[in-house]
């Protein structure tokens, strides 16, 4: 599993982010980006909704999003449902965002359908979850 074989490196990831650090592309703040990594553990370890849906072949958006080769695009408007949490304490939102990471790597009880991306399995969310570390770490410099 990508988190779990790379957790360490992601958590040191998360703990070098500092709170005035400006990302490449995009309009999130650092302590933005903490709170919105941590939302989409949420929804896969069921403890808040997803309701957004894509025009689209559940299969093919799934495979575009976590599967696909290429790079996420810059500047890519993330669902509305991605992005209703507020930060509140910047290093307490880390230390949140971690134990997400830890609770999943740990859970066999994840959400089985998205409701854009169809049926998901751990290794599925894993994989998604993972790429977007990347996408938001490339785009901080991490």
């Amino acid at each position: 599993m990508k988190l779990q074989d790379n957790k360490e490196n992601i958590i040191n990831q998360i703990r070098s982010l500092n709170e005035d650090t400006n990302p490449l592309w995009g309009m999130l703040t650092a302590s933005e980006l903490i709170v919105h990594l941590s939302e989409p553990f949420q929804i896969a370890l069921k403890e808040r909704p997803l309701n957004f849906t894509i025009p689209a072949p559940k299969w093919l958006v799934k495979w575009i999003v976590i599967y696909s080769p290429f790079p996420w695009p810059k500047g890519t408007k993330a669902p509305e449902d991605y992005l209703t949490l507020t930060p509140s304490e910047f290093h307490a939102d880390k230390e949140t965002l971690i134990s997400y990471l830890d609770k999943f790597i740990n859970s066999d009880d994840l959400l089985e359908d998205h409701s854009a991306f169809g049926k998901m399995s751990k290794s599925d969310w894993d994989y998604l979850l993972y790429r977007h570390f990347l996408h938001h770490f490339k785009q901080f410099r991490l």
